[in-house]
C-alpha cells in the first residue's frame, strides 16, 4: 500500500509531465486502484503495454522528484508546521485565556493546512 500512497503523491505533483497515455494508464492504476487488465480494457491496449507504460511513468515520475524535489519539501513543510503547531499548543497553556484562544484558533489554522 505504502507504494501506492507514494506514487499516487508523485502523479500529484508531476502527473502533468507525463505523456496523456502514460497519465492515463497511472491515474486508473493508482488513482483508481484498477489492475493491470482493467486498464487494459479500459484504454484497450494489451495487459503488458499498460505495465511498460505504469513502468516508464515511475521511472519518469522518479526522475522528476529526484531533481526538483518537490515531494521531498513538501513533507518538510509539513514536518515543520507540526512542530510549530505543537509548540504553539504547549506555549497556549501559560497564556492569559483570550491570548491561548487566538493561539488555539492559530494551531487550528496550521493543522488544517495538511488536511
Amino acid at each position: 500500500m505504502e507504494r501506492k500512497v507514494y506514487y499516487s503523491r508523485l502523479l500529484d505533483f508531476y502527473g502533468g509531465l507525463l505523456p496523456e497515455k502514460q497519465q492515463a494508464c497511472m491515474f486508473q492504476y493508482y488513482y483508481d486502484d484498477l489492475s493491470l487488465a482493467e486498464v487494459s480494457e479500459n484504454l484497450g491496449i494489451t495487459r503488458q503495454g499498460v505495465r511498460d507504460c505504469v513502468k516508464r511513468g515511475e521511472a519518469a515520475l522518479e526522475k522528476a522528484e529526484s531533481e526538483l524535489k518537490l515531494v521531498e519539501k513538501d513533507d518538510e513543510k509539513r514536518r515543520m508546521r507540526a512542530e510549530i503547531a505543537e509548540k504553539l499548543s504547549a506555549l497556549a497553556e501559560d497564556l492569559p485565556e483570550e491570548v491561548a484562544k487566538r493561539v488555539r484558533a492559530l494551531v487550528e489554522s496550521i493543522k488544517a493546512m495538511d488536511v
